[in-house]
C-alpha cells in the first residue's frame, strides 16, 4: 500500500470520526459515566451489605443496557446524517467503490464503540469487580455489532433516523419480553456468558457460547450486506 493510499484512508477515517461522533457523543458518554458512578456509589458507599455486583449483573446492567441505547442512537443516524449534510451525493459521484466509504464509516463506528466499552470495562475492573478487560468488551461487542447493523438497515428502509431507531428499539424490546424460554439457550441474542446453568457442563457451555457468538456475527454480517445493497438505491436515499 502506497503512502498516498495510507494518507487517503487516514483522512477518510478522521473525517468519518468527526461526522459520526459529534458533541452528542460526549453528552451520551457523560450520561453513561454518571450512570456508572451511581451504580458504584449504590454498591459501595450507600450499600448496607458487603456484596458486590456479580458478573452476570455487570454484563447486563453496566454494559449491554447503556451501550445498546448508545449504539441504537448513533447507528440510526449513519446514513441520514449524510443526507442532511448533503454528502451522500458526493459519495455517489466519487471515483472508486462507494462501498469502501460506507465500510470505513462502519469500521470507525465500531472501533469507537469498542474503545468506549473497553474504557468503561477498565472502570469496572478498578472500581467494582475483577473482570477480564480482554474478553468482557469482546463479549459485549457481539450483540452491539448486530444491533448497530440492524438499526442502520431499518433506518435505510424507512428513510428516517428516529423511525429506524424506534423500530429497532421495538424489536429489541420484544426480544427481551419474549426471550425467557430462550434465555439459557444458544439462540438468545443477548446470551450472557456469565449465566451458566448448573445442569450444563463447562465444556458444553463454552461450545454453546461459541455457537451463539458465531451465529450472531453471521446474522450481523448479513444485515450489513443488505444495508450495503440498499445503499445502491441513490434516489431512495436522496428522497
Amino acid at each position: 500500500m502506497t503512502k498516498i493510499n495510507v494518507d487517503y484512508y487516514w483522512s477518510l477515517f478522521k473525517l468519518n470520526l468527526k461526522i459520526i461522533f459529534s458533541l452528542k457523543y460526549v453528552f451520551f458518554v457523560s450520561g453513561i459515566l454518571v450512570y456508572f458512578v451511581i451504580i458504584y456509589l449504590s454498591n459501595t458507599v450507600f450499600s448496607q451489605e458487603a456484596s458486590d455486583l456479580d458478573l452476570e449483573e455487570i454484563y447486563n446492567a453496566l454494559l449491554l443496557f447503556p451501550f445498546t441505547i448508545l449504539v441504537v442512537f448513533f447507528s440510526m443516524s449513519l446514513v441520514i446524517n449524510e443526507r442532511d449534510n448533503r454528502t451522500i451525493e458526493i459519495m455517489f459521484t466519487t471515483s472508486g467503490s462507494r462501498y469502501k466509504i460506507w465500510l470505513m464509516k462502519m469500521l470507525v463506528f465500531n472501533i469507537v464503540i469498542y474503545m468506549t466499552v473497553l474504557a468503561f470495562t477498565l472502570f469496572i475492573f478498578f472500581m467494582l469487580e475483577d473482570v477480564s478487560i480482554v474478553w468482557l468488551p469482546l463479549e459485549a461487542m457481539v450483540p452491539l455489532f448486530f444491533i448497530g447493523n440492524l438499526t442502520m438497515l431499518l433506518s435505510i428502509l424507512v428513510r428516517g433516523d428516529y423511525a429506524g431507531g424506534m423500530f429497532s428499539a421495538g424489536i429489541l424490546f420484544l426480544v427481551f419480553i419474549f426471550s425467557e424460554p430462550l434465555y439459557e439457550s444458544r439462540f438468545f441474542l443477548f446470551m450472557n456468558p456469565y449465566h451458566q446453568p448448573n445442569e450444563i457442563s463447562e465444556a458444553k457451555w463454552v461450545s454453546m457460547l461459541w455457537q451463539n457468538r458465531i451465529g450472531v456475527l453471521l446474522l450481523a454480517g448479513l444485515l450489513l450486506f443488505f444495508s450495503m445493497r440498499k445503499l445502491e438505491n441513490r434516489e431512495r436515499l436522496l428522497g
